[in-house]
């Protein structure tokens, strides 16, 4: 057995492995028991490359094949051409450098899980605004929706709730001054809590047989007395009285229906 190949068995043996850095392909010696360590991870002396050593880990230096056992010593050898590495290897394999780098790891995870959640929230909002006027119907969510749009310059349409709009009284009469027309005189009262808007007031007139032949939808401007702006909101409890003329549909009408939209 030749010298080199007795003392490449003989580090073997004792856990002596070879790892070569990916970036600048520096070959170093390093233990089993430095490589346990620090959890096999390693720092290049050549280039400060911090890297796993177990995925170039080999138990032979490749750039020094050893020959085989048992070759006859009096065949001579040439001398290497490359030294052969080093026992003082550079690698600072150490479990503080482990420490400090799945500390930047940690970081990096963090940073990027908290941009992912910030651009989520960013996307939550926007889609939230875009149907804020569906939402701020909504009692229980109106109050964040309100803080929402403090926050983002915008208004949230008032309240509705057109089945709390109660017809208190009605009455259809031919117009007293106009031919071929009628008039519709009534009392609107707002039974929810909160002002609204005030609706649009249909009236369907239909036949004998059921069929609507006639329908009529007139604005807030159209039935509200004169001293009532139609831009603000109807209050509370507060019974409104209106009126409004329109065509008479003829004598096949024979009912009506009111209807609030």
């Amino acid at each position: 057995m030749t010298g080199y190949a007795a003392s490449a068995a003989g580090r073997i043996l004792e856990g002596t492995m070879y790892v070569e850095c990916p970036q600048c392909h520096a070959l170093y010696r390093i233990s089993r028991h430095q490589l346990a360590a620090a959890d096999g991870w390693v720092r290049c002396g050549e280039c400060n490359h911090i890297f796993e050593a177990r995925e170039t880990l080999s138990d032979e230096d490749e750039k020094h094949p050893q020959l085989p056992l048992g070759y006859p010593d009096d065949i001579p050898t040439e001398p290497a051409l490359d030294p052969e590495p080093s026992d003082c290897s550079p690698v600072e394999a150490t479990a503080d450098t482990v420490a400090k780098t799945h500390r930047k790891r940690w970081i990096a995870t963090l940073l990027w899980s908290l941009g992912i959640l910030a651009l989520l929230t960013l996307l939550a909002g926007q889609y939230v605004l875009s149907i804020r006027d569906q939402l701020a119907e909504t009692p229980m969510l109106r109050p964040w929706l309100t803080r929402l749009c403090e926050l983002r310059g915008c208004t949230l349409p008032p309240l509705r709730a057109l089945n709390r709009i109660e017809l208190l009284s009605r009455n259809v009469f031919t117009h007293p001054n106009i031919a071929h027309a009628l008039m519709l005189t009534a009392t609107i009262d707002n039974t929810a809590p909160f002002p609204q808007p005030y609706p649009a007031l249909q009236i369907s007139f239909s036949n004998l047989q059921g069929q609507v032949v006639a329908i009529g939808r007139f604005k807030p401007a159209q039935y509200l007395p004169p001293n009532i702006n139609p831009a603000h909101l109807m209050p509370p409890d507060t019974p409104v009285s209106i009126s409004v003329s329109f065509k008479d549909p003829g004598a096949q009408a024979v009912s009506y229906e009111f209807s609030f939209h």
